[in-house]
């Protein structure tokens, strides 16, 4: 990519990639944003949840909770995407621990049902 990187439309390339299944080109577009927005992350993310990729996607996740390098602050979105990705791969325990701890992070009232949804799946009610 030669032009200058406009973060929203760049977004919207990964977003286009991800739906065509070119995880690698998506990568290669995310690894060249220079400076990476909420969207971009979740973008990202997503994607590689989709693609079944959830490892990736968690350490992706990880990646972006270092805020003080990458300036990104985790919300109640991204909690919310790799929870679902957890729960969609079948990964239970790690969806439930996930969500108490962001539950803690964000004090975190309205989620009530997710909880639920996950405690159900864990086997705890």
């Amino acid at each position: 990519m030669g032009l200058e990187m406009n973060v929203f439309v760049v977004t919207a390339l990964i977003g286009m990639y991800s739906k065509c299944g070119t995880v690698k080109d998506v990568w290669d577009v995310f690894d060249r944003i220079p400076i990476k927005n909420v969207a971009s992350w979740n973008a990202m993310i997503g994607c590689y949840g989709k693609h079944g990729l959830v490892d990736s996607s968690i350490q992706l996740f990880e990646r972006m909770s270092m805020k003080e390098k990458y300036g990104v602050e985790i919300s109640q979105e991204h909690y919310s995407r790799v929870l679902d990705l957890l729960c969609r791969s079948g990964r239970m325990v790690e969806a439930y621990e996930l969500f108490r701890k962001c539950q803690l992070k964000l004090q975190i009232q309205s989620l009530e049902l997710s909880s639920m949804a996950v405690k159900s799946m864990a086997g705890e009610i």
